[in-house]
């Protein structure tokens, strides 16, 4: 019985394709199950949620692009143009943001924010569950405006 002697690169190579298949495999079949539809689901989607859905993407997208906009380009200008005191760390300092993926910020958000995050926890330790002096536990953090200003904390800096 022969063995078969492979070289350091075929070895790798191998290795790479069985990773890239196994990758491959679960995209694979989300687009393929849009060969087969379900009428009801997709006629379900559009009479319920779709509507809903398109006008959030619509605030989300003017929401962050214009105040991205408005600050990402005057941040751009004052590190780029300007010289003052600690440029240089902001000029670095501004692309840190990036390095956040958005949806582990929201995550992070709505665990510290929530009910019983700690800053919540802590509060009614403090003031007693009755005398918060932040109405904060009746505040819903699922909206528009707070997803807005967590996308807008990672991906500001010279966004546009």
């Amino acid at each position: 019985m022969r063995f078969i002697r492979l070289n350091f690169f075929e070895r790798w190579r191998i290795t790479a394709f069985a990773i890239a298949l196994f990758v491959i495999i679960p995209l694979a079949v989300v687009l393929l199950s849009f060969l087969y539809p379900a009428p009801e689901i997709w006629d379900h989607l559009i009479q319920n949620l779709l509507s809903d859905l398109l006008v959030n993407t619509l605030w989300l997208v003017i929401g962050i692009s214009a105040v991205t906009a408005l600050l990402g380009v005057s941040l751009a200008w004052l590190t780029g143009v300007c010289d003052f005191p600690g440029r240089k760390f902001f000029s670095w300092a501004l692309l840190l943001p990036l390095a956040m993926p958005t949806y582990v910020l929201a995550f992070v958000f709505l665990g510290l924010l929530d009910f019983s995050g700690p800053l919540q926890t802590q509060l009614r330790l403090w003031f007693g569950p009755d005398n918060v002096p932040v109405s904060g536990c009746q505040v819903n953090r699922r909206n528009n405006y707070c997803l807005i200003s967590c996308a807008l904390s990672v991906c500001l800096p010279y966004s546009p």
